[in-house]
């Protein structure tokens, strides 16, 4: 982490001077000079902006290398999956009133999960 910041320092001090610096030389010599010089100064503002984003995803998201994704050929490759049974509950519904005023009474519900692998 102190590395980036003592790069970004110095990207920055860079930065300043290119801002500054030429444009004080380019009050003396032909004013096409100083356009030139600010278009070379945001065509490289602009490349470490788009290299600074590129990186970011990079840092947050990793790929698996393939030493990691692949099964050794004299192993066999254990999954561990579990059966969850299937369960069924029953659940009490208390009585309301509908979007019309009527009351309707409670019943009961019986909810049926069926089983699966885990």
């Amino acid at each position: 982490m102190k590395r980036k910041n003592i790069f970004l320092t110095t990207l920055a001090l860079i930065l300043c001077l290119t801002f500054l610096v030429p444009s004080a030389w380019a009050r003396k010599h032909r004013s096409y000079e100083g356009a030139a010089i600010f278009l070379g100064t945001a065509f490289l503002i602009d490349a470490f902006v788009r290299a600074a984003n590129q990186n970011y995803v990079h840092d947050c998201c990793r790929c698996p290398s393939v030493r990691e994704t692949a099964v050794p050929a004299n192993r066999h490759y254990n999954s561990k999956r579990i059966w969850i049974a299937p369960t069924t509950q029953r659940v009490w519904h208390k009585g309301y009133y509908n979007g019309r005023g009527r009351w309707i009474p409670g019943y009961w519900e019986e909810i049926h999960r069926p089983g699966h692998w885990r």
